[in-house]
């Protein structure tokens, strides 16, 4: 009989050996790839790299080819995992999905950043982000990041150093109506 702390080394081990040869297969095709785009873009300058600036280029090529390279085979590995069902050594294949379905996620901020835009466009935006969000998980409250600095009338102004002003989730619920178009909008008009 095994005990927890054996099940969970040899756990431990199996993902260990996992993770290694991804992590191999993911170096031996972007090597692979780079290398191969390198020799082509080799033969496309003039001199075949004989001079020192072609040399550069080359090096610059590849490395900037290698980018582009890690960021292709990622996407084709989590397209082909994701259509074979998922990662069965992923973290949340560690957990039955009542456990994860019952679990308290953390708060999520989202960001609005305001600058002399439209009130009533803006918040009919917010407002259906808000609606969508809901949706998917229950939200706590909403804040919309503006400043105040010399408003326009009808537009919202914000920066970085901006005034929270609550929207949902402390006193009032989301307004019927949007403010009319004439007034900053004030903290205590929500």
């Amino acid at each position: 009989m095994t005990t927890s702390s054996q099940r969970i080394r040899s756990a431990a081990r199996n993902w260990h050996a996992a993770a290694i040869l991804r992590r191999l297969l993911m170096l031996l095709l972007v090597t692979a790839q780079t290398a191969g785009a390198t020799y082509i873009m080799l033969g496309v300058l003039p001199y075949q790299g004989s001079t020192l600036l072609e040399q550069g280029l080359l090096a610059l090529f590849a490395v900037l080819f290698g980018w582009i390279s890690i960021g292709f085979w990622m996407a084709a590995f989590g397209f082909v995992i994701r259509r074979l069902g998922g990662d069965s050594r992923s973290l949340l294949a560690r957990y039955p999905p009542a456990w994860l379905d019952n679990c308290e996620l953390a708060p999520t901020a989202v960001v609005f950043p305001i600058y002399h835009e439209d009130v009533q466009r803006t918040f009919a935006g917010v407002r259906e982000t808000y609606r969508d969000s809901r949706r998917h998980r229950p939200a706590r409250g909403l804040r919309v990041l503006h400043s105040l600095r010399q408003p326009r009338p009808g537009c919202l102004a914000g920066g970085a150093n901006g005034l929270v002003s609550p929207v949902r989730g402390t006193r009032r619920p989301w307004p019927a109506a949007l403010p009319a178009p004439q007034h900053q909008p004030q903290p205590q008009d929500w």
